[in-house]
């Protein structure tokens, strides 16, 4: 991770539409904070069974509590990550990366698949 310091409520951004191992990928990061005393906004544990249109508003509740917002191997490939990363940005969250590697700017959202 990057040296952006955590503050105490992390919402987790990623890639989950299409990625079969996300709730396994969320998991271990999730564990691997909440061990270092964080408490963990997960958007991987919501019930499956709702459409893409029923999630988001249910990360963004979960983003807008959280503190700080931790950004995971891959989220510049996921629409939902990519807006999740400009509200964040918007509102003023502190955002940390993941995989330092992958803090890049999302410069052309028109190549992900709307």
């Amino acid at each position: 991770m990057n040296d952006v310091k955590l503050k105490q409520k992390v919402y987790l951004s990623g890639p989950i539409t299409g990625v079969s191992d996300y709730r396994d990928r969320f998991g271990a990061i999730a564990v691997e904070l909440e061990r270092q005393g964080y408490t963990v906004l997960n958007p991987a544990a919501i019930p499956k069974g709702l459409n893409y249109g029923e999630y988001f508003p249910i990360c963004l509740a979960m983003l807008d509590a959280a503190e700080s917002v931790l950004m995971i191997p891959g989220w510049h490939q996921s629409r939902g990550a990519c807006l999740e990363h400009m509200y964040a940005k918007t509102v003023g969250k502190d955002i940390a990366y993941y995989d330092e590697q992958e803090r890049q700017p999302m410069a052309d959202l028109r190549g992900l698949n709307w």
